[in-house]
């Protein structure tokens, strides 16, 4: 949520000015320009009874020309709906008139949604890639379509000199790292030379002569080399790639007052948060009801697992007769493979809940999902904070916002997270 099309500069400066961008109209076409799939089906059932009138007995006598022939109608009615509704979203268009409106992106029904005066707002993006906060909303006047969105606390820029020797001091300054320091050092340092990057995109190209515009080339070309030079030392790739998700960090903008209660609030709505629990697991303890999820856990796999025995002990029981000894063992080695696995996983759900302790880690979270496909496909959702990784709801994982700085609490021996907490 960091970099958002819906705050892309441009397009907030034209509605800003009252105007819709060309990009902004082109999705707004292609949505008022929709048609009824009825409609559509009616085009291809009379385009269908014409070619029938005028053409069936040739059509009939012919299966190539009748399978032909039907995908020429169906090519042809797509054609004359796209058409259709390319003058439909033009009459719609016509008169549109963009508005300013106060709202903010918060936390309502399992999902982060724009609303503004009590109506919640539909971007003309498809998806809404803002973070919870509050915002001046640019929408289409009358309706609920958004199409861009401003912060309401303006973002930090940095003052820039109005020389080129100091511009040039100024980056040359913000480069002035060395490679072997820690990735969080190199990325702060980058970020502050993008911040610099970013508030010069105002100054006026045609106040620098050319040699003034290839002394700052010049300190670019100094922070690719810098950055090679980082990559190919012992670990460097890594150490870069700590380095950039460090800088996406220090890039993303500020959350508000709003935006981090609304935050909270998803985290603890969605159970992933529990503030109830939270000073216990500051101390280092699970909470009550935090060992009633690992008992839980540790019954479901017992039971699992004593179901499993039974079954596999039947089955060889009643199927003695007719097994020999390899698919004995065969048999017997694939389920004591399962059971291992579960009364492993029952171990360390018992040791966990016992133990009472909690393990606290801190730093940016960012999330990643996995699909797994077997008769059916599952997709399993998870939270990552270093190397270490933890699968979490699907709606825990809508309501996290990556990138950003949490302390995560988790049980030692089964990796469970219990809370989360945001940081500052």
């Amino acid at each position: 949520m960091g970099s958002s099309l819906l705050t892309d500069a441009d397009a907030v400066n034209s509605n800003r000015m009252g105007e819709i961008s060309h990009e902004q109209a082109s999705a707004l076409k292609s949505k008022l320009g929709s048609l009824s799939g009825w409609f559509t089906l009616a085009i291809m059932a009379a385009l269908l009874a014409l070619a029938v009138y005028f053409a069936g007995d040739v059509l009939s006598q012919s299966t190539v020309l009748g399978a032909g022939a039907l995908v020429g109608i169906i090519i042809v009615a797509f054609i004359i709906t796209s058409s259709l509704g390319g003058v439909v979203a033009e009459r719609r268009m016509e008169g549109m008139t963009v508005e300013p409106e106060p709202g903010e992106v918060v936390w309502d029904n399992r999902a982060y949604v724009a609303r503004a005066t009590g109506r919640v707002l539909e971007p003309i993006t498809g998806g809404l890639d803002l973070q919870p906060g509050g915002y001046t909303f640019y929408i289409v006047h009358g309706t609920k379509w958004l199409l861009s969105a401003e912060p309401a606390e303006a973002p930090h820029h940095v003052d820039i000199p109005t020389d080129v020797a100091g511009i040039k001091a100024m980056l040359e300054k913000s480069l002035d790292f060395d490679p072997a320091q820690s990735p969080e050092k190199m990325a702060a340092q980058i970020a502050e030379a993008h911040r610099i990057a970013a508030s010069m995109t105002g100054i006026d190209p045609s106040r620098f002569s050319e040699s003034d515009k290839e002394a700052l080339r010049q300190s670019a070309r100094k922070l690719a080399q810098q950055l090679s030079a980082a990559a190919l030392k012992p670990g460097g790739l890594h150490n870069l790639a700590n380095a950039v998700q460090a800088f996406e960090q220090a890039s993303l903008p500020p959350l508000d007052s709003t935006g981090l209660a609304e935050l909270n609030r998803a985290l603890e709505d969605v159970g992933t948060a529990k503030p109830a629990d939270l000073a216990t697991n500051q101390q280092g303890q699970l909470a009550g009801d935090q060992r009633g999820a690992l008992m839980s856990d540790l019954r479901s796999n017992l039971t699992v697992a004593a179901v499993l025995f039974a079954g596999a002990a039947a089955a060889a029981y009643f199927g003695r007769a007719k097994l020999n000894l390899i698919g004995i063992l065969a048999v017997g080695g694939f389920f004591g493979l399962i059971e291992v696995f579960l009364l492993s996983q029952v171990s360390s759900d018992l040791s966990d809940a016992l133990g009472g302790r909690v393990q606290m880690s801190e730093g940016a979270v960012t999330k990643y999902t996995r699909t797994t496909h077997s008769r059916t496909s599952r997709t399993h959702y998870y939270f990552r904070l270093g190397d270490a990784r933890f699968e979490v709801s699907r709606q825990a994982y809508d309501a996290l916002l990556p990138g950003r700085n949490y302390r995560l609490y988790y049980a030692p021996k089964t990796h469970r997270l219990v809370n989360i907490e945001p940081l500052a």
